[in-house]
Formats: structure tokens, sequence, C-alpha cells
């Protein structure tokens, strides 16, 4: 009897497999979702998610809420539109992330910023920040609509604060091109109007 000697997997294999994945994915603009690449891309937000909480450490704050926008310092930068439903708003997803995760303090509000490649899963660097309720004097909601072609619109949404120190914080909810045939029903987005909503009442009542 012969024994075959099976060399285990290691974990360049998987990541040899992840990036083959990811980068096909991301070569058309509109795809049908795909549960494997859901389920890392998803798995990177909940590593990086967790990443900031530990750096709220036992502070009382809210659920947190979740800004994911593409990470402009990406040269290979990619995007698609995803729905699994005609009736359905476009889900967008990038291969190279930029996830805000904000906390609702008693009298603060506390961000953390980092950038997710999502082709390996590497985590970049941490912003973290908080500002007070009352040094914040007013908020804006700027949303431009840039055409780029026939066919295409740069579409941004911001959530801006101006403080009382003259500086302004600025959360963007929104940057990806858009095609006429997938224009917004509304001029926010549900989930968009709800972050938008939610900022303004923890500002407001406080």
């Amino acid at each position: 009897m012969k024994f075959v000697k099976i060399k285990p997997i290691g974990k360049g294999y998987y990541m040899k497999k992840r990036i083959k994945l990811i980068n096909k994915y991301f070569q058309k603009n509109k795809v049908k979702p795909n549960e494997e690449v859901n389920k890392l891309l998803n798995e990177d937000i909940e590593k990086a998610i967790e990443r900031a909480k530990t750096f709220i450490g036992s502070k009382k704050v809210s659920k947190p809420i979740i800004l994911r926008t593409p990470n402009l310092n990406d040269n290979n930068l990619k995007y698609i539109l995803t729905k699994t439903d005609e009736s359905e708003e476009f889900k967008v997803e990038y291969n190279n992330t930029l996830l805000t995760v904000i906390f609702l303090g008693e009298s603060d509000l506390n961000y953390h910023q980092i950038e997710i490649d999502h082709v390996t899963g590497h985590l970049g660097d941490d912003i973290i920040g908080e500002v007070k309720y009352d040094e914040i004097s007013n908020t804006e909601i700027v949303i431009t609509n840039t055409q780029e072609n026939k066919n295409t619109t740069l579409s941004k949404v911001s959530f801006e604060m101006h403080l009382r120190s003259n500086g302004t914080l600025s959360f963007e909810l929104r940057n990806h091109y858009a095609y006429d045939e997938d224009k917004y029903l509304n001029v926010l987005t549900e989930k968009e109007q709800y972050i938008v909503d939610t900022l303004k009442r923890a500002i407001n009542t406080n």
C-alpha cells in the first residue's frame, strides 16, 4: 500500500482565489448579486465595524450608523450597481471602500473612518474623531449631479455640519456614477433619508 502525502492548502491559495473572484466581479458596471462576493464584502465591513467599536470602549452610544462610499485614494477604484428586483433601488458596491462608522452619544457625535481593500480584505489606517453637539451651528445637505457625458452622471450627496469654530465636518453619503436608466426614484434614497433624519434629530435635540 502506498501513501500519498497531500500538501495542505495554504493561505496564499485562498488569497489568489479571492483576488480573482473580486476582480472578475467588478469588471462590469451592472451585475446580479453574487453570494460568495457579498459574503466577503460583508465580512470586511463587519471587521471594520468591530474595529471601530474598540475605540468607543464603554462609552454609552447608539447603534452605529454605517456609511459606505468609494475610496477615492485608490487608483484602481471600481463600482457596480446591483439589484435583485426591478422595484428595488440600486445597491452600489465598491472594490475599495471608505467606511465611516458614526456613533451618537448623549452629548457628542463620534466617528471612525477606515479604507477597505475588498480585493485582498486589507484594512487601512484609522481616523477617529468626535464633535460636541453644541459645537454644531447648522447643517446642510449638499446634492450635486454632474453630467459627465450623454448617458452618465456623477451623483454626490453629503451631509455637512458647520461648527461654531468656523470649521466644517462633512460625511459623504453618495459618490458614484449613475446611468440614465438608473435614476433615483427620490432625491434621497430611503437609507440616505434615514441617516439624514437620524443625524439631524440627534443634533437638534441635544
